[in-house]
């Protein structure tokens, strides 16, 4: 017998022809299911020239990109098509200046919200 330690167990699983990585959990009814709708701090941070956001989502499908200033103002607005699975999305620092900025990525009316620096 196993014994789970919290609700979910993380893995992934090659999907496709492309054999591409998708996030599964098996769960504790011993279910399996492709990973929800996430998103990791974006890297580097700090940054100074280019920057990655990854993002993950169960289904290929819409996702929006809304980065603001410390002010709320809207510095980038992107809307994009991500494939299932593991995704990257690439910032450059030519699209803003130096400073704090937060950045809201939707999925399936879903938000997610983090935070980034760029320095000189």
């Amino acid at each position: 017998m196993i014994q789970l330690s919290n609700d979910k167990i993380n893995s992934e699983a090659y999907i496709g022809e492309n054999q591409k990585i998708a996030d599964l959990r098996l769960r504790k009814d011993g279910g399996l299911a492709l990973e929800d709708f996430t998103i990791a701090q974006n890297i580097p941070n700090p940054w100074n020239s280019n920057t990655v956001i990854p993002v993950s989502i169960p289904e290929r499908g819409a996702v929006n990109l809304v980065v603001k200033d410390m002010l709320g103002r809207v510095a980038l607005r992107r809307s994009m098509i991500l494939d299932s699975g593991k995704n990257k999305i690439e910032l450059n620092k030519d699209m803003f200046g130096v400073g704090a900025y937060t950045y809201e990525i939707s999925y399936n009316g879903e938000t997610k919200v983090g935070k980034m620096i760029i320095i000189e």
